[in-house]
C-alpha cells in the first residue's frame, strides 16, 4: 500500500461512483480530465492521483473480492478522466494525417506547376532565340540596304558630280580672266559642296569603318564631323578592351548618332562627352552634353520619335536606354546598355536578354 494522501475531491468522486452515482461521478471525472488538459497536466500526473485514490479505497476493502471489484470499477472512472486527453490526441493525429495529405497534394501541385514553369521557360527561351535571330536578320537587312544605297550614291551620284566638277574646273582654268570665270568658280564651289554632303550622307547611311575600324573609331569620326558642323568640342572616353559583336556595335552606334543629333538640334551644347565601357555581360554607352537640358529645350514633335527610337532599338537588342536631365542648364545624359553574347559566360539558351538593368528603363523619359 501507499502512504500518499489522495486528493479529497478525487477520492470523494470515486467513492460516489462506487456507491452507484455513476452519471454524476463520471461527469465530474470528465470535467476533471478536461481541466487537467487545459492546465497542462499530463496523463502520468493524472494516473498518479488515481493510483493514490485507488490505494486508499483498497485499504478499506473488507476482503479480496471487494478489492477486485474496486479494481474493475475504478478503471471506467479513470477512463472517463483521460477521455479528453484521448480525444485531443486523436484530433492531433487526424490533424497530422490531414497535414500529411495536404503536404502530399501540395507537393504534387508544386511538381506539376514546376513542370509547367519549366515548359514555359523552355518556350520563352525558344521564343527569345527566335526573336534574337529575327532581330539580327532585321538589323542585317537594314544595314545591307543602307550599305547598298551608300554604294549606289558613291558609284553613281558622286562619280557623276565629280566628273562634272572636273570639267567645270578645266573650263574655268581655260577661261583665265574671262568674265564668266567667276560664275564657273561659284558653280565649282557648289559641286564641291555637293560632293562633301553626299560623302557625309554615305557616312550617315552606313559608315564602312564600323565593320573595319570598330565602334570607338567610328564614333570618333562621327564626333569629328559633329564638331565641324556645330563648332562645339567633345571628349571621347574609350574604355573598351574588346570589340562588341556586329549587332551590339550597330545598336550602340545608332543610339550615339541619334543622341548627338538631338544635342545638335536642340541642346545648344558647347561640349559633349561620350563614354564607352564594358559592363557585365554587355557594353555601356553614355552621351552627356552641357546644353539647355530636356525641360528647357523647345518643343518639337519629332523629339519624342528620336527618344522612342533609341529606346526601341536598345530594347530590340535585349538592352535598355534612358534619357536623364535635372533641368535648367545642366544638360542631358543618354545612357544605353546592350548585351553581347561573347561576354556572357552562360550558354546562349540560358542567357537572359535583360541581363543588366532591365528594370531601369525600358521606357525612358520622352520629354525630348
Amino acid at each position: 500500500m501507499t502512504d500518499a494522501t489522495p486528493t479529497p475531491a478525487y477520492l470523494a468522486a470515486l467513492r460516489s461512483y462506487l456507491r452507484g452515482a455513476e452519471e454524476s461521478a463520471l461527469l465530474w471525472a470528465y470535467e476533471h480530465g478536461r481541466e487537467a488538459l487545459d492546465s497542462g497536466r499530463g496523463v502520468l500526473e493524472l494516473g498518479s492521483v488515481h493510483r493514490d485514490a485507488v490505494a486508499a479505497l483498497l485499504e478499506e476493502a473488507e476482503d479480496g473480492a471487494e478489492a477486485a471489484r474496486i479494481h474493475r470499477a475504478t478503471w471506467a472512472f479513470y477512463a472517463e478522466i483521460v477521455a479528453p486527453v484521448e480525444m485531443c490526441l486523436r484530433g492531433y493525429q487526424q490533424s497530422i494525417e490531414s497535414l500529411r495529405s495536404l503536404a502530399a497534394t501540395l507537393d504534387e501541385q508544386v511538381q506539376a506547376r514546376t513542370r509547367d514553369l519549366d515548359e514555359s521557360l523552355e518556350e520563352l527561351k525558344r521564343a527569345d532565340r527566335a526573336r534574337r535571330l529575327l532581330l539580327e536578320k532585321l538589323v542585317s537587312a537594314q544595314e545591307d540596304e543602307r550599305r547598298r544605297i551608300a554604294g549606289d550614291i558613291h558609284d553613281d551620284s558622286i562619280q557623276v558630280i565629280t566628273a562634272a566638277y572636273l570639267r567645270v574646273e578645266l573650263i574655268r582654268q581655260a577661261l583665265g580672266d574671262d568674265e564668266h570665270a567667276e560664275t564657273l568658280a561659284k558653280l565649282d564651289e557648289a559641286l564641291r559642296t555637293s560632293i562633301d554632303r553626299l560623302r557625309h550622307m554615305i557616312f550617315e547611311l552606313r559608315p564602312a569603318m564600323l565593320d573595319t575600324a570598330g565602334l570607338a573609331a567610328t564614333i570618333q569620326e562621327h564626333l569629328d564631323q559633329w564638331a565641324r558642323q556645330t563648332g562645339a568640342e567633345y571628349t571621347l572616353a574609350n574604355g573598351l578592351s574588346t570589340e562588341p559583336s556586329a549587332l551590339t556595335r550597330t545598336t550602340l552606334y545608332r543610339i550615339a548618332a541619334e543622341a548627338l543629333a538631338n544635342a545638335r538640334k536642340h541642346a545648344r551644347a558647347t561640349h559633349v562627352r561620350v563614354e564607352l565601357e564594358e559592363d557585365g555581360t554587355g557594353y555601356l554607352l553614355r552621351v552627356a552634353d552641357n546644353g539647355v537640358g530636356i525641360a528647357a529645350a523647345p518643343p518639337d514633335p519629332t523629339d519624342h520619335f528620336g527618344v522612342s527610337m533609341m529606346a526601341e532599338r536598345a530594347a530590340m537588342a535585349g538592352g535598355w536606354c534612358r534619357v536623364e536631365s535635372t533641368g535648367g542648364t545642366s544638360g542631358t545624359v543618354v545612357v544605353a546598355w546592350a548585351p553581347d553574347a561573347a561576354r556572357d559566360p552562360r550558354p546562349a539558351d540560358d542567357a537572359a536578354p535583360e541581363a543588366r538593368g532591365a528594370g531601369d528603363a525600358a521606357y525612358p523619359r520622352a520629354d525630348r
